[in-house]
């Protein structure tokens, strides 16, 4: 299935890649891909009840922070095992 903006939204200054993974388009700390320089970006995320915002860094190192403890737990290697074995779904409860 395709999205398409509506028509009063401009056309992007380049064409998004279609062969990259959404975590190193978003999260690559160059600035290849038409990536906005990391250090220059807004808050990533800002949470509407708290108003507690995170930078792309911190939602960078976060994001490494709860994949090495789920690996730990669950006992998976980066390169060992079938990559289906190693699916994980998380359900977090917006509560804001």
């Amino acid at each position: 299935m395709y999205f398409t903006p509506p028509s009063y939204i401009p056309q992007l200054p380049f064409q998004p890649p279609d062969t990259v993974p959404i975590h190193d388009f978003l999260f690559s700390h160059e600035q290849k891909y038409g990536r906005h320089p990391i250090a220059a970006s807004k808050p990533a995320f800002t949470c509407g009840t708290t108003g507690k915002s995170y930078s792309v860094a911190e939602v960078t190192q976060r994001i490494e922070h709860l994949a090495r403890a789920l690996s730990a737990e669950l006992g998976w290697q980066v390169n060992a095992g079938d990559p289906m074995d190693k699916v994980l779904g998380i359900f977090s409860l917006n509560s804001g």
